[in-house]
Formats: structure tokens, C-alpha cells, sequence
């Protein structure tokens, strides 16, 4: 359980190390996910608290799954956000023209998320179906507890009469 926990860790911080690089170039200025919306800077830190608070052992794969999801947000948001509208965005575009409220027409440009939205997004599905997988496969013993479980004490027993 522990290389599970370690490899969802590792997904979800690399998701949000993907959600703060640039992601929109807006009049030679680049945008990260965080500035686009505040809530993508949120997600993956939700995710990996949850995963920190799963180490207890208390709830764990619930915690997973809830973390895979709450990292899973991140792609919605990604998919179905006009970030033309977003506040950094707008003020970008204001001080471009001039116009208040400007909008991407308004400056001549059309506005295309650039790859890491899209990596990030990626990272984002990735760390939902790792925690999803994470938290229904059947945990691996090994060799050695097996044997463990299985000695018997009785020569534990002789030595103490």
C-alpha cells in the first residue's frame, strides 16, 4: 500500500505542477491554469491532502477515490471553461485596447489553450483512474508475511517450560 500511496502522490503533484506552468498566451503575456481559474490551483492540493490524511489508514480507499475525483475536476474544468471570460484574461485584454471589458475580438486575436492545458488535463484523468485502481485492486502479500502468518510457535512454547 505504500508504493500505491507514493505513485498516487507523485501523479497528483505532477497535476499540480502541470496546472502552474503557462497554459494561454494572451499579447505576449502567458497565463497559468491557477490565474485562468482559482479553483485549478485548489484541486490538486484538495487531492493531495487527502492522500497525506489517507496514510492512517482510516478510510483510505475512500480517500483515494475522493482525491482521484477531486483531481478528476480538473479536466471538467478544462473542457467546458471559456477562459476568454476569465478575470486575468479580461485584464490583459484591457490593457491591450484600451476597451473596458475587452474581449478577444476586440484586440484581433483568437485565444488557443496551449499544451500543458492539455497535459494537465491528461494527469488529471490519470490520477482519477490510479485512484480508482488503486482502491479496488486486491492488496499484494508478500512472500515473506505469508510465511510469517503461517509459522507455528510451538518450539516458542518448548523453550519457555
Amino acid at each position: 500500500m505504500k508504493s500505491s500511496l507514493g505513485t498516487l502522490a507523485l501523479v497528483h503533484a505532477v497535476l499540480w505542477i502541470t496546472v502552474n506552468v503557462g497554459w494561454l498566451e494572451v499579447g505576449g503575456e502567458q497565463l497559468t491554469g491557477s490565474q485562468l481559474n482559482n479553483a485549478l490551483n485548489l484541486l490538486p492540493a484538495i487531492s493531495l491532502i487527502m492522500l497525506l490524511i489517507s496514510a492512517y489508514r482510516r478510510f483510505q480507499k475512500s480517500l483515494w477515490v475522493a482525491s482521484g475525483l477531486s483531481s478528476g475536476l480538473v479536466s471538467v474544468v478544462v473542457f467546458f471553461s471559456d477562459f476568454s471570460k476569465s478575470p486575468a484574461v479580461v485584464s490583459v485584454l484591457e490593457a491591450m485596447t484600451g476597451i473596458q471589458d475587452a474581449v478577444p475580438s476586440d484586440a484581433g486575436i483568437s485565444l488557443v489553450l496551449g499544451p500543458a492545458a492539455w497535459i494537465a488535463s491528461g494527469f488529471s484523468l490519470s490520477a482519477l483512474g490510479a485512484s480508482v485502481y488503486f482502491a479496488i485492486r486486491k492488496p499484494i502479500q508478500s512472500v515473506v508475511q505469508k510465511q510469517e502468518q503461517s509459522a507455528d510457535n510451538r518450539s516458542l512454547w518448548d523453550e519457555q517450560q
